[in-house]
């Protein structure tokens, strides 16, 4: 809407627009622990220059983490180029061959396109988690964070840029969603602001249900990873080297699968005599969705886990603490944060996943089901309702965190 494009061009855009805030909250989570001590000497011996030098350097593994993420998410995305290429210029990508190929009765066909999609995502993905390494460093107990880089004459001009990302990424799309709410012909009935009410208490009225159903599934599957991650976590950041490289990366082959692909897997897997109710019902989505979003809650709790100095653990397993305690009050409290925040994430991209909703019958009557219907079927002002009221509950836990 707001640049006319579509095709490819439109697909390439929207997905980096989407997936752009990984590596940016990934890089924000790793500054709020830097130590205080570090950024100061830094500004001390080297001004502002040094000081920068060392909150990207504690932010580089955080973004080349991230930056993997979103590549992954983006290469793995059918729906939006899909949809993309129904507007204009129609062009192929490859989970729509992989789509092709599970059509047919013969799964293993659709594992086969699959394979070597997965194996390109798991060479970025490793990487990824080779920079991270490479960058990547203790860090010390400080006591305090680190207080905000001071620019002097220059914070007008930075605070400008940055309001100006914002208001590019966020600020405008929104803007125009609103705007959409109560867009018509010059002969339509009513003012801007009747038709905007109508349109969103249509949005309350029609969708309400399957956003409930939506955040339901999606809590549940944040709730699995809110128990399981920690575990899985705290594994991957007890090894070093390409050990724990290779093994971050087979956790990550949920995500590393096309959705279609992840999709139609659990279907050939729970589609079967005495399963019906299992099958059409709430707990296979929850298990879909929490197996596909899980690694990204442990990478970023494995993330933080590896700053933690090997001290602190070596001090409690002294102390004969057992692995759970051990796990609880050296991980898990200092960290409480970055944990409520990993299942927060699950959550969120388990209520906005449209391929598996799509595909699985329990998931069908879900919010991204019906806001893609009825992008389809151009209903412009219930799918900006219905948009911006998605969005305002994916931004509210963000807002309480």
């Amino acid at each position: 809407g707001l640049t006319g494009w579509d095709g490819l061009w439109a697909s390439v855009f929207t997905l980096g627009m989407c997936y752009a805030p990984l590596p940016a909250l990934l890089a924000s989570r790793a500054l709020a622990v830097q130590p205080g001590a570090a950024h100061e000497s830094a500004l001390l011996c080297g001004g502002r220059r040094l000081a920068l030098r060392e909150m990207l350097t504690t932010a580089r593994p955080a973004v080349a983490l991230g930056g993997s993420l979103a590549f992954l998410f983006s290469i793995t995305d059918f729906a939006v180029p899909d949809y993309m290429a129904a507007l204009g210029d129609t062009f192929g990508v490859y989970p729509g061959h992989v789509f092709n190929h599970f059509r047919d009765d013969d799964y293993w066909a659709g594992a086969r396109a699959a394979a070597p999609l997965i194996l390109l995502c798991a060479l970025v993905l490793y990487l990824g988690l080779w920079a991270r390494d490479r960058w990547s460093q203790e860090t010390p107990g400080s006591g305090r964070q680190a207080d905000a880089l001071d620019w002097g004459r220059a914070t007008p001009a930075w605070s400008l840029l940055a309001w100006s990302l914002l208001g590019l990424t966020l600020l405008l799309p929104l803007g125009r969603i609103v705007f959409e709410l109560g867009v018509a012909g010059p002969e339509a009935p009513g003012t801007w602001g009747s038709r905007a009410s109508e349109s969103v208490q249509a949005a309350f009225d029609r969708g309400r249900e399957d956003v409930g159903r939506s955040f339901s599934n999606a809590s549940l599957a944040g709730l699995v990873a809110l128990l399981l991650a920690p575990f899985l976590a705290h594994l991957l950041a007890s090894r070093r080297g390409r050990t724990a490289r290779l093994l971050m990366t087979l956790t990550a082959l949920p995500l590393l699968v096309p959705g279609v692909g992840y999709g139609m897997g659990a279907i050939a897997f729970a589609n079967r005599p005495g399963w019906s109710e299992f099958y059409q019902g709430t707990g296979l989505v929850v298990l879909v969705y929490a197996g596909r979003f899980l690694p990204i809650a442990v990478f970023l709790l494995a993330e933080r886990f590896q700053s933690v100095p090997r001290s602190r653990d070596e001090a409690a397993l002294t102390l004969g603490l057992s692995y759970p305690r051990r796990l609880l009050q050296v991980f898990v409290t200092p960290q409480l944060s970055a944990w409520l925040l990993a299942a927060g994430l699950v959550v969120v991209f388990a209520v906005r996943e449209l391929d598996l909703a799509i595909l699985l019958p329990g998931a069908n009557q879900s919010a991204a089901v019906r806001y893609f219907n009825a992008l389809h079927f151009a209903r412009d002002g219930f799918v900006a309702a219905f948009g911006l009221l998605i969005a305002i509950l994916l931004f509210l836990p963000a807002m309480l965190y």
